[in-house]
């Protein structure tokens, strides 16, 4: 059976069972890629803050309108996604359109963030706002796929894969 799916390059899963008690074995033919379906959580962080999607848009510009009249509480709750959001609007205004794309630019964007922070507030600052500074250079990038990830979509299969094989053995 073995020496049949090698010839015509069949992957094949053997189980075998005995009660409670079973095991497998996998042969694959040729060159079979691996993904790790578990990436680091730090490597796929992508917001797309550069280009977001329209509802994220019109939910940011809803929440951020009259920014600097809202009570404390609300101001200090807006969420930091939108607060880039929004400051990233008013940066672009006076940058061509250009988001910040060098370090500097975006420790410059950072200070621009940071400044509209309200200090006079019972706790002394905003979290939210912090956290919007902090996510500044990790978050504001072009969106793009990573190598390993290309890999796989630019993977072209030397050998033709057929339909799996499943044996079954019941003592």
């Amino acid at each position: 059976m073995e020496s049949y799916a090698k010839k015509l390059k069949i992957p094949v899963i053997s189980v075998n069972s005995a009660g409670f008690y079973s095991y497998f074995k996998l042969h694959l033919p040729g060159n079979f890629p691996i993904v790790d379906t578990h990436p680091d959580a730090a490597s796929t962080t992508d917001l797309r803050l550069l280009s977001p999607w329209p509802e994220l848009s019109e939910f940011a510009l809803e929440m951020t309108t009259d920014i600097d009249h809202l009570d404390n509480h609300v101001h200090g709750h807006i969420p930091y996604v939108l607060l880039l959001l929004h400051y990233l609007g008013i940066w672009k205004e006076a940058h061509d359109g250009q988001p910040p794309k060098t370090y500097a630019e975006k420790k410059d964007f950072g200070r621009l963030v940071q400044a509209g922070a309200r200090t006079d507030t019972p706790e002394g600052g905003e979290e939210n706002y912090d956290e919007a500074v902090s996510a500044v250079l990790k978050n504001l990038n072009a969106s793009s796929l990573s190598s390993a990830v290309r890999e796989v979509f630019d993977h072209i299969p030397s050998e033709v894969f057929g339909i799996f094989y499943l044996q079954i053995h019941e003592y």
